[in-house]
C-alpha cells in the first residue's frame, strides 16, 4: 500500500451538491488509509452559514497516522457517544469551522501531542479551555472567534501567544502561562491594569506585540527579558513608560506620546532639547534597529534633526527607518572602540558624540509624487493623477554629519503640472 506523507483537498462550494460530498468523502478515507500525515481540507468559501460547510467525516477524529490537520470551511460533529483520539496530532489549524463546545473539548483532550494550535475566525464553541495536561503546546493563536465567551490559559510549557480580535472573550483567565516568551495582542479591549497584571507573570517573555488596543492609556513594561517590543495604532495611548535594559528592537506607531525610561520623562515630541540631553540618559541604548513613523504631515522636521534625535535616544543603531512623506533607511558603521584621539566617547559608550564615532553611513531615500497628466479622448478631456516615485542612494565616508545637516537629504521629486 502506498504511504502517503501530504494529502490536500481544496473544492468550491459544496452544498447542496451532494455527489462532490460523497466524492470527498472517499478521497479522504483512502488517504487515511494510506497513513497520511499531513492532511488539508479547504472547502468554500462558504460565509459563516453552518449549513453551507462541509461536515468532515468522523474517521478523520479517530485518525492514528495524522500528525498536522489543516481544516478550512469545515463542520465538525461527532455521531452520538463519538469520541476523538488523534494521537500523533502535533500542529491543528482550523480556519472558519464550526464546532460545538462538546466537540472543541474533545478535541483538545484527544489531541495528547499537540504542539500548535491556531483558531481562526471560527463559530459554534463558547469556551475555550487549554489546560497543563496540554504538556507539549507550544504556539496558540486565536482571532475572530465570533461566539466565544471564555478562554481559560493553563499551559505551562507555552511559549507563544496570539490573542487577535475584534471578537474578544467577556471573560479571559490566566491561570499560569510561567514560560511563555511570545505575546501578541492585536484588536482587543484590554486595560492598563489587566496588561500590567500579566506582563507581572510572564518573568521570561521576550517578545511583546501590542497593535490596536483601543482601551490602553497608559503602560509600563518592566522586564530584564524583553528584547523585542512593537506597540502600534493604540488610539489612547498617552504614555508609554519602559524599563527594559536587554530591549534590543524596539517599533512604535501612533501620535506623539509622553515617553519615559527608568523613571525618567522625557518629552511629548521625540526631538529631545539638548539641555535635556544633558541631564537624562538615552532611553534605548541597546536597541540596534529602529523605525519611525510620522503620520501628522503638519509637523515638518529636517531629516538631519530625525536622525540626530533617533541616534540619541538610541545611540548604538545599527539601521534607521523613517516613515513620512520622504522614506529614508539609513545603515550605520562605527569605529572600532579606542582611548586614543580627542574624544573620550569611546570610554564607555558612543552617547553624547556619536557623530565622533561613525564611520559610514549607507542612506537610500524614496520619495513618491502624484502627477497630474492629461489624457485627450473624442469629446473631453480628462486629468488622471499618476503616482510616481524617485530614489535616490548615497554613502557617506567624510564629514558626514556635516552632509547631513547641510540638507542634502531633504528632498522632494519634481510634480509635472
Amino acid at each position: 500500500m502506498i504511504t502517503l506523507t501530504k494529502f490536500t483537498v481544496i473544492v468550491p462550494a459544496v452544498y447542496q451538491r451532494p455527489e462532490v460530498v460523497s466524492t470527498m468523502d472517499r478521497w479522504i478515507c483512502h488517504a487515511l488509509g494510506s497513513h497520511v500525515k499531513d492532511l488539508k481540507i479547504a472547502v468554500g468559501p462558504s460565509g459563516n452559514e453552518e449549513e453551507y460547510s462541509y461536515s468532515l467525516p468522523q474517521p478523520v477524529f479517530n485518525a492514528i497516522s495524522i500528525q498536522v490537520l489543516d481544516l478550512d470551511n469545515c463542520k465538525l460533529k461527532l455521531h452520538p457517544g463519538g469520541d476523538i483520539k488523534l494521537p500523533s496530532l502535533k500542529k491543528l489549524s482550523l480556519t472558519t469551522v464550526f464546532a460545538d463546545d462538546i466537540v472543541v473539548s474533545k478535541l483538545l483532550a484527544g489531541c495528547p501531542l499537540i504542539e500548535d494550535l491556531n483558531f481562526i475566525w471560527c463559530f459554534g464553541f463558547k469556551t475555550l479551555q487549554i489546560l497543563d495536561h496540554h504538556a507539549n503546546l507550544l504556539k496558540l493563536r486565536t482571532k475572530r472567534l465570533e461566539h466565544l465567551e471564555q478562554i481559560k490559559l493553563e499551559a505551562h510549557n507555552l511559549r507563544s501567544l496570539e490573542l487577535h480580535g475584534p471578537s474578544w472573550p467577556s471573560r479571559l483567565e490566566v491561570v499560569s502561562l510561567k514560560n511563555l516568551t511570545s505575546l501578541i495582542i492585536s484588536k482587543a479591549p484590554i486595560t492598563d491594569k489587566w496588561l500590567n497584571e500579566q506582563l507581572n507573570k510572564f518573568a521570561h517573555l521576550e517578545n511583546l506585540d501590542l497593535f490596536s488596543c483601543p482601551m490602553l492609556t497608559s503602560i509600563k513594561i518592566w522586564s530584564s527579558h524583553i528584547h523585542t517590543l512593537h506597540i502600534s495604532s493604540c488610539k489612547e495611548l498617552a504614555r508609554i513608560e519602559i524599563d527594559t535594559p536587554n530591549l534590543s528592537i524596539f517599533s512604535y506607531s501612533g501620535d506623539i506620546i509622553s515617553f519615559s525610561s527608568n523613571d525618567l520623562i522625557l518629552s511629548e515630541s521625540f526631538l529631545i532639547p539638548k539641555e535635556i540631553r544633558q541631564i537624562l540618559s538615552p532611553p534605548l541604548c541597546k536597541v540596534k534597529e529602529l523605525k519611525l513613523s510620522i503620520s501628522n504631515q503638519d509637523e515638518s522636521f529636517t531629516t538631519a534633526e530625525l536622525v540626530d534625535a533617533m541616534l540619541w535616544i538610541s545611540p548604538h543603531l545599527q539601521s534607521l527607518r523613517i516613515y513620512s512623506s520622504l522614506k529614508s533607511f539609513f545603515k550605520f558603521s562605527y569605529k572600532q572602540p579606542t582611548n586614543e584621539g580627542e574624544s573620550g566617547c569611546y570610554k564607555s559608550l558612543p552617547v553624547s558624540c556619536w557623530n565622533h564615532c561613525m564611520e559610514e553611513v549607507n542612506i537610500k531615500q524614496i520619495s513618491y509624487a502624484v502627477i497630474p497628466t492629461w489624457h485627450y479622448y473624442t469629446e473631453d478631456v480628462q486629468m488622471k493623477p499618476i503616482s510616481n516615485h524617485e530614489e535616490r542612494s548615497y554613502i557617506l565616508k567624510q564629514d558626514i554629519w556635516e552632509k547631513i545637516e547641510s540638507g542634502l537629504l531633504d528632498w522632494a521629486p519634481e510634480c509635472l503640472i
